[in-house]
């Protein structure tokens, strides 16, 4: 009798921690940003291809010294939740030979994967340049 009831004591303790903690599981495991940051991070070569065509360069010139995956607030407030800091070694522009340490900051969306972008302008204005993992290279007027 004694048996039972230690038994049942503790399958009813076990219970109670299980349904405790089950919906902070499900809440983690479920959360869509934490599966596109685990599920989707570049390997090292997607990286350095998508820095290769941002720089217009072959991606044999860089080197990942490592990818830092983090969030990133903008001056306006505005916060990417999935962000990466990547960390070269490579040349300091197209024609030079000389190696420098360059970091660049990668953003996810659905519509591009991870991507680089910058503002330019050219004689018919303003334009976006992105370079991606899903779409390569697209320029937005």
């Amino acid at each position: 009798m004694l048996e039972y009831s230690v038994e049942k004591t503790v399958q009813q303790t076990m219970t109670s921690y299980a349904n405790k903690l089950l919906p902070l599981i499900l809440l983690f495991i479920l959360h869509p940003a934490v599966q596109a940051q685990a599920a989707d991070l570049p390997s090292k070569e997607e990286a350095l291809t998508i820095i290769a065509n941002h720089e217009d360069l072959k991606s044999h010139l860089f080197t990942v010294v490592h990818i830092e995956p983090g969030k990133l607030r903008e001056k306006n407030g505005f916060i990417h939740d999935q962000a990466l800091l990547i960390t070269v070694l490579g040349p300091k522009s197209a024609g030079d030979t000389v190696r420098i340490l360059k970091q660049y900051t990668m953003f996810y969306s659905q519509e591009y994967g991870w991507y680089l972008q910058r503002v330019l302008n050219d004689s018919r204005g303003i334009y976006v340049e992105i370079s991606s993992q899903t779409r390569g290279r697209v320029f937005v007027r």
